[in-house]
């Protein structure tokens, strides 16, 4: 966590000795999973579970995940010019927070609103709640009425 508020992202370094039964049992496995046609991906997710246990950790370490130069200051622009942009991350919130700042995909005066939830229902009551937040800031855009003639 203290990595990803720092903007990093952190690398495990661990190991796992395999027979080689357990490595050909789990090999075979993973072809099926990776030929499958039917729930693909949650096999190979299982997959990787079951190579991915009982490790021994070696180390940890933060890695600097920088910006190509000029990201920043490009973003900026195209929010000048108007341009609503969009992030999709499967990040820690933390880090994704830490990059829109350093990207000045946002800015330190604005809010930012940050909705968890563990079922449809409470997903549906934040958005609720987001809503009337947002609307009693004034922070809503309606769009301008345009005179037809």
């Amino acid at each position: 966590d203290l990595y990803a508020v720092e903007g990093l992202r952190t690398l495990c370094i661990a190991k796992r000795v395999l027979s080689k039964e357990e490595y050909a049992c789990w090999l075979q496995r993973h072809l099926e999973a990776e030929s499958s046609l039917d729930n693909r991906e949650e096999l190979l997710f299982q997959s990787a579970i079951r190579l991915e246990t009982n490790l021994h950790l070696l180390g940890a370490t933060g890695i600097e995940d920088r910006l190509q130069d000029g990201v920043p200051e490009t973003v900026a622009k195209l929010r000048e010019a108007g341009l609503q942009i969009w992030v999709l991350t499967g990040d820690k919130q933390e880090t994704a927070v830490t990059i829109a700042y350093a990207c000045k995909l946002l800015d330190h005066d604005e809010d930012v609103l940050t909705l968890n939830a563990e079922s449809q229902e409470a997903c549906a009551a934040l958005l609720d709640q987001c809503l009337h937040y947002v609307q009693s800031k004034g922070l809503h855009r309606t769009p301008e009425k345009t005179d037809s003639k």
